[in-house]
């Protein structure tokens, strides 16, 4: 009797072991077939937005992604109304997020690529070039406070020659890097002075060029004004010159030799 409930004890786990086998022969006959398919059709890896997210209206292609035009509504409420190739964003659309901001224009496997126009809900707009979702290429970008900006940008950062426009009226125009002044540039003042001269990551070099509708200074330059001792020219006349925080205090002509 004890022999036959020891073999039975024994008999179990050999069938347990033939039972567990078919699932691991599956799994491994699935995981071979998919990287094969994965191998011999690369469009698979492409993964369209699925139809249980949210909802979607317009047209699909043979494989049930979303193709040509159509209008997607997410689980969460951001809505895109436009172009789809093979289950993505590609070519002209609009997109409306959840918190107010709109983006109109072109995209390119899901981002924003080509000319569009962006408004954020804080008031702030853009339209110009994008690259892969960033702001990059030439454009304008208009701020809530009302400055404006016109010019280049690269990775949403301000970079090579532009324009800004301030609230108070003056304006910088010149070379940027990384949103900062960078490079050679002039600011124009409301009241038309302008200041000319090298800027570094958005610190103006000691020496520049001032120039008012009355004379021309050029010297050292302190917080955006003549400081120091530098050359004047006044209607012509030159002169070696001293300001004191952009107030005149001295002045002395230059003699010109007969000769010259």
């Amino acid at each position: 009797m004890s022999q036959l409930i020891i073999r039975s004890v024994f008999i179990r786990p050999v069938f347990s072991r033939t039972v567990f086998a078919r699932p691991i022969f599956s799994r491994t006959v699935f995981i071979s077939a998919l990287l094969v398919s994965l191998f011999l059709f690369p469009s698979l890896l492409v993964i369209s937005i699925p139809a249980h997210a949210g909802e979607y209206v317009g047209e699909k292609n043979s494989f049930n992604r979303f193709h040509g035009i159509g209008t997607y509504v997410s689980g969460r409420g951001l809505k895109y109304e436009g172009y789809w190739r093979d289950g993505r964003k590609n070519g002209e659309g609009s997109q409306l997020w959840v918190n107010g901001d709109t983006y109109v224009g072109a995209w390119n496997d899901n981002k924003r690529h080509g000319y569009g126009v962006q408004m954020w809900a804080n008031g702030d707009t853009y339209s110009g070039q994008w690259i892969a979702g960033k702001r990059s290429g030439k454009g304008v970008y208009t701020y809530a406070n009302g400055k404006v900006y016109t010019g280049s940008l690269r990775n949403n950062r301000r970079k090579g020659y532009g324009e800004m426009v301030y609230m108070d009226g003056y304006q910088y125009r010149g070379m940027w890097s990384d949103n900062a002044r960078h490079g050679k540039g002039l600011i124009i003042y409301p009241n038309g002075s302008v200041l000319e001269g090298i800027w570094n990551q958005g610190e103006f070099a000691e020496r520049g060029t001032f120039a008012t509708l009355a004379f021309k200074y050029v010297g050292t330059i302190k917080e955006g004004v003549p400081h120091g001792v530098g050359r004047c020219v006044d209607e012509g006349v030159k002169s070696v010159c001293e300001f004191n925080n952009g107030k005149r205090i001295m002045t002395r002509i230059v003699k010109v030799s007969s000769s010259q």
